[in-house]
């Protein structure tokens, strides 16, 4: 139980030093406008389409790459 409450208070911790230090909004404006946290310079169109096509990439290889090793060997299959 008290390990439970610990756990709530750091999250609640967390939670108010994210809204303290604006970092939604900053992510928000990241992925929507390629504003850079802490700068005054935004990436072009070209590199936040580089960008999200790295971070699709990486989303999408994963998950296919575990179901592809899941799945049965030849040698599986013929001695079944």
């Amino acid at each position: 139980m008290k390990r439970n409450i610990i756990y709530a208070c750091l999250a609640g911790s967390f939670v108010i030093f994210c809204l303290a230090a604006d970092i939604p909004e900053t992510i928000v404006m990241f992925l929507l406008f390629g504003i850079i946290p802490g700068q005054a310079v935004s990436l072009s169109p070209q590199e936040m389409l580089a960008f999200y096509s790295i971070i699709l990439t990486v989303a999408l290889i994963r998950p296919l790459h575990r179901h592809i090793n899941s799945l049965p060997t030849s040698k599986e299959i013929s001695v079944s």
